[in-house]
């Protein structure tokens, strides 16, 4: 059974500000498509498998049980509901870093 893949307003509006700082500001609309393509393909696969993702190394995020998605130089947050089958991702920012300090 497939997870329900559920994304903050927040987090479109950081994955909408990754897009358009690769395609305009740095002038790579060919990038920019390939970011989008490995976006809709890692949620493709966090729907079917959440687990396939390595835990935050973050001392707070791992207790809590967060997950990470590298995506070129972005990282999503996610946190998984067995009960509800669904997949929260609740953050997501360009750069790397230090992604605990991200919720």
């Amino acid at each position: 059974m497939a997870y329900n893949v559920i994304v903050t307003k927040e987090t479109v509006r950081d994955i909408e500000k990754t897009v358009s700082h690769i395609a305009y500001e740095l002038k790579n609309a060919p990038a920019a498509k390939n970011f989008l393509d490995s976006l809709e393909n890692s949620l493709r696969r966090l729907s079917r498998t959440p687990s396939a993702y390595s835990r935050c190394t973050d001392e707070q995020l791992y207790r809590d049980d967060y997950r990470k998605i590298l995506i070129d130089d972005c990282t999503l947050i996610y946190r998984v509901d067995e009960v509800k089958k669904a997949v929260s991702i609740v953050s997501a920012a360009a750069g790397g870093g230090n992604y605990g300090k991200l919720l």
